[in-house]
């Protein structure tokens, strides 16, 4: 997979090894060579694509992790440095699986013979700022919980709640900060 999207004639325009957008970036484990991963531009992507309808809204990265024995991990990541309005934000996931993954490049993505051993959604946003102080977003929701603290938290929610559906497995969108997130098998 990795090598097809690095020779296909559209995708390697829009193919990076660095996964940052709005001055946040997800890290990738040291353990991975360049050959084992490779991140799409999706929003690059439909921003310059010609065509006559509005441009869809999209995530800001689709990241193939080879795991070997032609299975991988893919990671579907929208980075926000201002607060994500859910509904745009699952908008965009959507919109990235079903046009982006399941129809422009359906062969690459739906290909019988690549088989997925997991697909994460994550939004990575700085928003709200209190989360930065912790280790990870797992950390900060629990000890919002406990302290009973308001914010922009109950968005949250409306994220976390929305599934989506690709090549037979279901996944909801985790939130987290920057700097905590690790691509990896």
């Amino acid at each position: 997979m990795i090598k097809r999207i690095e020779n296909d004639k559209i995708l390697s325009s829009y193919a990076t090894r660095t996964i940052e957008d709005e001055g946040i970036s997800a890290e990738v484990s040291p353990k991975l060579s360049k050959d084992q991963y490779i991140g799409v531009k999706v929003d690059d992507y439909f921003n310059n694509k010609k065509s006559n309808e509005p441009c869809p809204k999209s995530v800001d990265f689709v990241v193939s992790v080879d795991c070997s024995c032609d299975t991988y991990v893919l990671y579907i990541l929208e980075m926000k440095s201002e607060q994500a309005v859910p509904e745009e934000v699952n908008k965009k996931f959507e919109n990235t699986i079903s046009i982006f993954l399941e129809q422009d490049f359906r062969d690459i993505y739906c290909n019988p013979s690549y088989k997925y051993d997991d697909i994460r959604l994550y939004l990575i946003s700085k928003k709200p700022k209190q989360a930065l102080r912790y280790e990870n977003y797992e950390k900060y929701v629990y000890v919002f919980n406990r302290l009973k603290e308001k914010d922009g938290l109950h968005k949250d929610i409306t994220l976390s709640g929305k599934l989506f559906k690709f090549r037979n497995k279901i996944c909801q969108i985790k939130k987290e900060i920057p700097g905590a997130l690790v691509i990896d098998k």
